[in-house]
């Protein structure tokens, strides 16, 4: 039964790539995907949807220690990214992780690709972003820090207590001193 929460587009086709570079990239939808491959980038899978489910994350951490995460650039795919971030916590260990390519707000990995204008499109503006992709921590400190700056005394106290409650759903003690 085919169950979207545990599929991972793409994955057959992509995975001798995936197992080759030691990487993947996670889009969003199959169109990603098959963007993607057309310009070399075979390790490519998309989750069919912005939500990334626990089950389809285990599997990402088994090929590659740090899955990257290449969601949309629109509002769905940055609260989708937020909620895997959370989600991902409590299945981080030493050395697996998850990075986060962020494109410009209302792309995604096709369009870039297919822009036939403009300064960001094409191939090497897509390879910069991936390039330039944070860690999960980064990730997090940035979504934290758009609505709490760390030098005001009673912002600072209420970035350390969303921190210590993030902290604590990482089973890894030595991982959890976010």
């Amino acid at each position: 039964a085919f169950r979207k929460g545990e599929l991972l587009y793409g994955l057959p086709l992509a995975r001798a790539a995936i197992r080759e570079r030691g990487r993947v990239i996670v889009a969003e939808g199959y169109m990603d995907v098959i963007a993607l491959a057309q310009v070399g980038f075979t390790h490519a899978v998309a989750a069919l949807g912005t939500a990334i489910g626990e089950a389809q994350l285990a599997q990402l951490l088994q090929f590659a220690d740090e899955p990257l995460i290449c969601l949309d650039g629109d509002e769905a795919g940055r609260q989708a990214g937020h909620r895997l971030a959370e989600r991902a916590l409590p299945m981080l260990k030493p050395g697996k992780s998850l990075r986060f390519a962020i494109l410009p707000p209302g792309r995604d990995p096709d369009s870039v690709l297919r822009a036939g204008s403009g300064a960001f499109r094409g191939t090497q503006a897509l390879q910069l972003v991936l390039d330039e992709a944070i860690p999960l921590l980064d990730f997090l400190w940035t979504r934290e820090t758009a609505t709490r700056s760390p030098t005001v005394p009673q912002q600072r106290w209420a970035l350390e207590q969303r921190y210590r409650g993030l902290a604590r759903s990482v089973p890894e003690r030595t991982l959890g001193r976010l």
